[in-house]
């Protein structure tokens, strides 16, 4: 016979299903929509995250972030477009899952490529850290210049709840909002 507390962590676990299938529709959609743009991922494999322990000792052994970054090496090639989700916070201070949608110019000398400048999570590394963003900065745009020791020259980004975002349409329009405000 199954305890309650077991019924509530498979329901747990089948919300869990859920919200990364529902986030799997969301990165094909919106890989759809760059390509369709001339976009092109900044490397070339199908990973949406990284780092996922294997060891039994792990505090977790799901996801923590996604990520999905793109560019047009041809029209830009120090300019990033794409997005971060993140499920949770280590500290807990995350509620609920957030998407991080921006843009991000990178310090690219001639022997550095975005390829090497960029990180995975740098959308959701200068949101936080470098933008030092507020919890009323939720839906606004932040930016900031000359981060991560001037590897990152300029960023601005824009977080939403997860399950606020009803279609593929309001992660385009922060997108070009994102564009508008770093003058591209």
């Amino acid at each position: 016979m199954p305890t309650e507390s077991g019924k509530l962590v498979g329901i747990a676990f089948e919300a869990v299903r859920q919200c990364h299938q529902d986030v799997g529709r969301l990165i094909a959609d919106f890989d759809g929509y760059m390509s369709k743009a001339g976009q092109r991922r900044v490397w070339n494999q199908d990973a949406v995250t990284w780092g996922i322990s294997r060891a039994a000792y792990s505090p977790y052994w799901i996801a923590n972030k996604l990520y999905r970054l793109y560019h047009d090496a041809e029209k830009s090639a120090d300019i990033v477009d794409g997005l971060n989700i993140r499920f949770f916070s280590d500290d807990g201070t995350l509620n609920e899952p957030r998407l991080i949608v921006g843009r991000i110019i990178y310090d690219t000398h001639p022997t550095k490529t975005v390829q090497k400048r960029a990180l995975t999570w740098d959308l959701d590394d200068g949101y936080h850290k470098w933008c030092n963003a507020s919890p009323d900065d939720l839906g606004k745009p932040v930016t900031c210049n000359n981060a991560d020791n001037g590897r990152v020259l300029r960023m601005c980004a824009i977080a939403l709840d997860l399950y606020a975002i009803p279609s593929l349409e309001v992660v385009t329009k922060a997108l070009s909002q994102v564009r508008t405000e770093l003058g591209g």
